[in-house]
């Protein structure tokens, strides 16, 4: 029964690098913001 279970179906293929790159430009991004933009939308 065990062998019969599909687990691989529906999986995303992620790139962890290109995710690690993304995230980082986000970063640098709101760190160029105004800081009550930036504590508006840690709060909000």
């Amino acid at each position: 029964r065990l062998n019969e279970i599909d687990i691989d179906t529906g999986r995303r293929q992620l790139d962890l690098d290109l995710l690690r790159a993304e995230l980082e430009e986000k970063k640098i991004l709101n760190k160029q913001k105004p800081l009550y933009k930036r504590i508006w939308n840690y709060w909000f």
